[in-house]
């Protein structure tokens, strides 16, 4: 091997001078290769190898990802323009992705819920035949008043009669033509600011003598073409109407809390429930129920459509005994609603007119919530589960119980006491004399206007929402003219009253209804999550997948490439 001439050279001066120089005045340049040990120096070779580690893994990273884009991001090839443009693109992919999620996540918040159709048909018989309620519009009988008066006369101290009188002033207040007739009462009583003490039984006693009895409106009944009496089935309520007859309608003993109830009318109400439905099929019955005509379990159903499988009603008006009417017309007011429902006539009953016959074909509609919504507030899903929201009066909640709940006891707190039809402790809630009624009036006007908005019921405090499962009884209505020499009357019936075959009467005072269902099915709502689990991730890992190609499997190279790798490469460098 031979050596440069210039080696040689410097290691002799090197020589030279360790002769003639003490050791501390040696140049120190050869220092820096001994102190490699000083962390006090800038350059640490360690951090240059971390460094050089986490570049190379980043572009192994950039250059092997499924995500879309990215690897041209890093590309050694591309030119600056090119580099610029890709970062550009993914940069709007990925703010699209997220644009898009957070308006998914937004929707989620402000309504969670959906409602859609079920995929398969629900048969009628799982569900209540309709409630009827009818009414005739004529609420006190002119022969009750007359005699009422009659006894006045003679003894116009008689404060039982006195008070029925203000109280058959108190029903016909609203909108009759025998307002100015009615405002008079006898001189000697002092009616200007009393409420009307009267209590429950008292008030039962005074609707049953003024109002039209059912036994004399109903003449001839039949349910799933079998001849019922007509007391088996329908059975009298007091509405806003008046007193009215009310068919598959539970008795107020189940409907209203602190009333004496009786174990076999409890029994017989016990197998159906508003949100979860019979707890039997039709042709199966508990056997501690004794199946006859006035003992059947309760609300009934149809097990078939048409005709001979619903309710026919043949109804009498009995027009010389109008005296006071909530309408301006002669005839009947009906009503379709649950059996857990109190009915409100004024508002939502249709007429029946004399000397026609009816047919009310009924397609039910129905919504069930699902369990997944359990867990969302009530506030976000706009409807309450069976137990979230209990009244103080009655035992079931509906829409229409809350609002008259509400109204009576925003009346009460307004006026000092309630509307002779409203639910109410009679033992401090006296019924409004008939001066009050513009008081009532204005109370149940706020009431009407704030009682279903749960943002704005600061004054009223009814919060009153939909139940989240539910059903109702849309119907088409169909009608023909009655014609005496056609009907259908027992001898019977005729002997009792002979005018039931004149034409005339017919016409002014009879009518003939028929409900029915119109079909054997029906679809049914249901009240679902927007998002189930599947639905998010499917609808986040669609979004994700569309804007950037981002799968389970990019997350997972996510975890491999920047901990794993960067991990073993770190340990173990070879």
């Amino acid at each position: 091997m031979k050596i440069s001439k210039n080696s040689r050279q410097d290691r002799g001066l090197k020589r030279y001078l360790r002769s003639i120089l003490p050791v501390d005045k040696m140049p120190q340049t050869h220092t820096v290769k001994l102190d490699r040990s000083d962390k006090n120096q800038a350059w640490n070779p360690k951090s240059d190898r971390n460094t050089e580690l986490i570049s190379n893994v980043e572009q192994s990273f950039f250059s092997q990802t499924t995500i879309h884009g990215l690897k041209y991001l890093l590309e050694p090839k591309k030119t600056r323009f090119e580099r610029g443009f890709w970062i550009l693109a993914v940069i709007c992919s990925w703010a699209f992705a997220a644009f898009m999620i957070i308006q998914v996540l937004a929707k989620w918040q402000e309504s969670p819920i959906l409602v859609s159709y079920d995929s398969t048909t629900t048969p009628i018989w799982e569900l209540p035949f309709p409630a009827l309620t009818i009414c005739n519009m004529n609420k006190v009988q002119r022969s009750r008043i007359e005699a009422i008066e009659a006894i006045l006369k003679r003894n116009a101290s008689n404060d039982f009669y006195a008070k029925e009188r203000r109280f058959a002033t108190e029903i016909c207040q609203k909108t009759t033509a025998r307002h100015s007739e009615l405002q008079r009462a006898p001189s000697n009583q002092d009616v200007s600011v009393a409420n009307l003490d009267i209590d429950g039984k008292m008030l039962q006693h005074y609707m049953n003598n003024l109002g039209q009895d059912c036994s004399q409106m109903l003449l001839r009944c039949e349910f799933k073409g079998i001849s019922r009496n007509c007391s088996e089935l329908f059975i009298p309520v007091i509405t806003d109407e008046g007193r009215c007859c009310s068919f598959n309608i539970m008795p107020e003993s189940i409907m209203f809390k602190d009333v004496e109830d009786h174990e076999e009318t409890v029994k017989l109400w016990s197998h159906w429930d508003m949100e979860t439905g019979y707890r039997f099929g039709p042709n199966e019955y508990d056997g501690e129920i004794n199946i006859t005509s006035d003992a059947e379990p309760m609300p009934r159903r149809a097990v078939a459509p048409g005709l001979h499988m619903g309710l026919s009603v043949l109804l009498d008006v009995r027009e010389q005994e109008y005296y006071c009417s909530g309408t301006e017309s002669i005839g009947f007011k009906a009503l379709l609603h649950t059996p857990a429902t109190l009915p409100e006539m004024i508002e939502y009953g249709f007429a029946f007119e004399p000397g026609s016959e009816t047919f009310l074909a009924v397609t039910p509609e129905m919504i069930h919530a699902e369990e997944q919504i359990h867990g969302i507030s009530y506030i976000k899903r706009q409807c309450y589960l069976k137990g979230e929201r209990r009244l103080k009066y009655l035992n079931h909640y509906t829409f229409l119980n809350c609002f008259m709940e509400c109204a009576s006891n925003f009346t009460f707190k307004t006026c000092d006491c309630v509307a002779y039809y409203m639910p109410r402790n009679s033992k401090t809630m006296p019924i409004c004399a008939p001066e009050r009624h513009a008081c009532v009036d204005r109370a149940i006007k706020i009431v009407q206007e704030s009682a279903f908005d749960d943002k704005h019921a600061e004054n009223t405090e009814c919060n009153c929402l939909p139940p989240c499962s539910d059903f109702s009884y849309p119907h088409e209505t169909s009608k023909s003219k009655l014609k005496a020499a056609l009907l259908n009357l027992s001898q019977d019936l005729i002997k009792a009253h002979p005018e039931f075959l004149n034409e005339s009467y017919v016409n002014h005072n009879l009518a003939l209804v028929h409900l029915h269902f119109q079909n054997l099915h029906f679809i049914r709502h249901l009240r679902s999550e927007l998002f189930g689990l599947t639905d998010f991730f499917a609808t986040i890992g669609g979004l994700l997948g569309l804007s950037m190609g981002f799968s389970v499997l990019s997350l997972v190279e996510i975890v491999y490439f920047l901990v794993l790798k960067l991990l073993c490469k770190a340990i173990k460098p070879n």
